[in-house]
């Protein structure tokens, strides 16, 4: 509710993406599946292993088909180092899981068949590309279920190829890349490409009445916002719901 909140959020976007660079995927993987109870269930076994997949190796991009996202769920819970395109038919899901570590939501209509799967992956990896949630030509991990593409029971994970050719600059960083695990990626191709990689930790801003404007909103979300919230102990129903529709035109 400062006098710059989009350039507030634009220097947090930031801030976390480069934190991210400094991550070890390796020990956050092991510290969550070791500290999981055993044992666990079959889907988590299986989805557990797509983000030890996307870590050996070296994908883009992880592709999950889910019907209520419990599987993107659990995904996202072992902090997989790359986005996760969590392809759903159901709107409501989509925007339960739209804050959710490194999960990016799409709706799809589609009636689930196993004979739509590649279809669908095809235009999953299309819109990650549009967004550059996957670079070109990298692995991509794809968890899908047996019956129907939906993973919300049971799940096989496979693997495909986005298209294009292999960045020259894309590569996941290693010890020798990182000056510390609390610091900054320093490689050459880092200072080449100044962009940063696509953000996995969302933002969540509150906003006040400064906020409240279609262009400020606006602003916000270029700037990287993920989640709107809205402080309830200020202000009317009827005003909080005012702005709430302004913010899902803006966000349409």
């Amino acid at each position: 509710n400062g006098a710059f909140p989009a350039e507030a959020c634009r220097i947090m976007a930031r801030i976390v993406a480069n934190a991210e660079e400094g991550r070890n995927v390796e020990q956050e993987y092991a510290f969550v599946r070791d500290f999981t109870p055993k044992p666990m269930s079959t889907l988590e076994s299986i989805v557990s292993c797509a983000s030890q997949a996307a870590i050996d190796l070296r994908a883009g991009l992880i592709v999950v088909f889910t019907m209520h996202g419990r599987s993107s769920r659990l995904v996202a819970k072992y902090r997989p180092p790359v986005p996760v395109l969590m392809v759903t038919p159901d709107a409501q899901t989509a925007r339960l899981h739209a804050a959710r570590f490194a999960c990016y939501p799409v709706v799809v209509d589609s009636s689930g068949s196993i004979d739509q799967l590649d279809v669908l992956l095809k235009d999953a990896l299309d819109y990650a590309q549009k967004h550059r949630l996957c670079p070109d030509g990298s692995e991509v991990v794809v968890v899908h279920g047996t019956n129907e593409v939906w993973t919300d029971v049971k799940a096989v994970m496979e693997f495909a190829l986005a298209p294009g050719e292999v960045s020259p600059f894309f590569s996941h960083r290693s010890e020798e890349q990182v000056a510390s695990y609390s610091c900054t990626k320093i490689n050459l191709p880092r200072v080449l490409d100044p962009a940063l990689p696509f953000r996995k930790t969302k933002i969540v801003c509150t906003m006040g009445p400064k906020c409240w404007d279609a262009d400020t909103m606006g602003a916000l979300l270029d700037a990287g916002m993920n989640v709107a919230r809205m402080n309830f102990s200020h202000g009317t129903h009827e005003g909080h719901l005012t702005v709430l529709e302004t913010f899902r035109a803006v966000a349409a």
